[in-house]
């Protein structure tokens, strides 16, 4: 199992540690199943997208049980956001649509989110005053999301470029 989570790294100085000693252990199994089944690393792209949307919008309610569900589906989606990599370099099917489509599912899955707090945020009163945040929720909820989509794209390049370097395509 070790042999195919190190043959299904981009490269062991590139992975996050928490991807690294949290997640990776789990896609790997879940890899494993979905190439049994036949499920294509795309697929799990698509059921990743399922789960961090699902868990996004269980954060709205003023709930802590549905809430921690939420969360635990937006953990299970980073999972398969791993997996699916690992399903694409194990059965060696990675195209480039398949990486478009990797970005998109993040990019979905993280708006979603955001947009899930910060309509929850708008029913919440502004600290030190009486008034509720209203639409003034999205202010920090775009600055917020502007800057994660900047660092997302930086951190993508670098690692990209690291890669080409180390002759990974």
């Amino acid at each position: 199992m070790q042999k195919d989570i190190i043959k299904a790294r981009k490269s062991g100085d590139t992975d996050d540690p928490v991807d690294v000693y949290v997640y990776d252990p789990i896609a790997i199994r879940l890899a494993h199943l979905f190439i049994k089944l036949h499920i294509s690393a795309n697929a799990v792209s698509c059921l990743s997208v399922g789960f961090g949307v699902l868990g996004a919008v269980l954060l709205y309610p003023q709930n802590k049980l549905i809430n921690l569900a939420g969360m635990f589906c937006i953990v299970f989606a980073a999972v398969l956001d791993c997996c699916d990599g690992q399903v694409a370099r194990l059965t060696h099917t990675g195209t480039q649509l398949g990486r478009i489509i990797d970005g998109v599912v993040d990019s979905v899955n993280f708006a979603a989110i955001y947009l899930s707090l910060g309509f929850r945020m708008m029913q919440e009163i502004i600290p030190f005053t009486n008034t509720r945040w209203g639409l003034y929720a999205f202010i920090p909820v775009v600055v917020t999301g502007l800057c994660h989509a900047g660092e997302s794209r930086m951190a993508d390049y670098v690692r990209g470029l690291h890669l080409y370097f180390l002759g990974k395509k």
